[in-house]
C-alpha cells in the first residue's frame, strides 16, 4: 500500500513537473524563433502574453477554473467522508476556500493561490484547518491531500490540453 502510494506521487510529480516545464520550453522555442513569435499572444484568447499563470486566468477559461475549484472542493469533501469517522461542517471548507488565497486564481509571490495547488502544493493552511478543525490523523490528512492534488491535476490537464490543441492549430495556418 504504501510504496504503490508511494509510486503514484513520482507520477504526479513527474506530470506536474513536465506541465510547469512546458511553458519555458515554449518561451526557449520563441526565443530562438523570434520572427515567427514576436507577437506571440496566447492562443485562445489572443489578447494576453501567454504564460502559466495566464493559461488559468484566460477570460475564455474562467468558468471552467469557477468549476475546477467548485468540484475540488466536493472532492475534498467526499475524501474526507469516505473515511466515516470525522464529522465536521462542510460550509468551513467551503469558507476557507472562499476566505483564503488558495481558493483565488491569481499569480501570486506572497500567498499560495490555486494556480500553485494547481502545481501540487498543498496548502499548510488547509493541513491545519484538517488537524485542527476535523482531527484528522497525519496519515488520513497526507492520503486526501494527494488525492485531492490528483483530482485538481486530472481536472486542469484537461484546459492545458486545449491550450496545446489550439496553439497545434494555430502553427498549422
Amino acid at each position: 500500500m504504501h510504496h504503490a502510494c508511494g509510486r503514484c506521487i513520482l507520477q504526479r510529480r513527474y506530470k506536474i513537473k513536465n506541465l510547469i516545464e512546458e511553458i519555458p520550453t515554449v518561451e526557449q522555442r520563441k526565443l530562438v524563433n523570434f520572427d515567427i513569435y514576436k507577437d506571440w499572444k496566447c492562443p485562445v484568447c489572443e489578447c494576453k502574453k501567454e504564460t502559466f499563470g495566464h493559461v488559468w486566468r484566460c477570460y475564455s477559461n474562467r468558468k471552467r477554473m469557477r468549476n475546477i475549484i467548485y468540484y475540488s472542493i466536493i472532492c475534498l469533501i467526499e475524501k474526507i467522508k469516505e473515511y466515516n469517522i470525522y464529522t465536521f461542517d462542510k460550509a468551513k471548507i467551503i469558507d476557507l476556500f472562499i476566505n483564503e488565497s488558495f481558493g483565488e486564481v491569481k499569480v501570486n509571490n506572497n500567498k499560495l493561490t490555486f494556480v500553485d495547488i494547481i502545481k501540487g502544493l498543498f496548502p499548510k493552511l488547509l493541513a491545519d484547518f484538517l488537524r485542527q478543525e476535523i482531527k484528522m490523523t497525519k496519515v488520513h490528512i497526507f492520503e486526501t491531500g494527494v488525492k485531492f492534488l490528483d483530482f485538481v491535476f486530472d481536472s486542469t490537464h484537461k484546459i492545458w490540453s486545449i491550450d496545446v490543441i489550439y496553439k497545434k492549430t494555430k502553427k498549422k495556418f
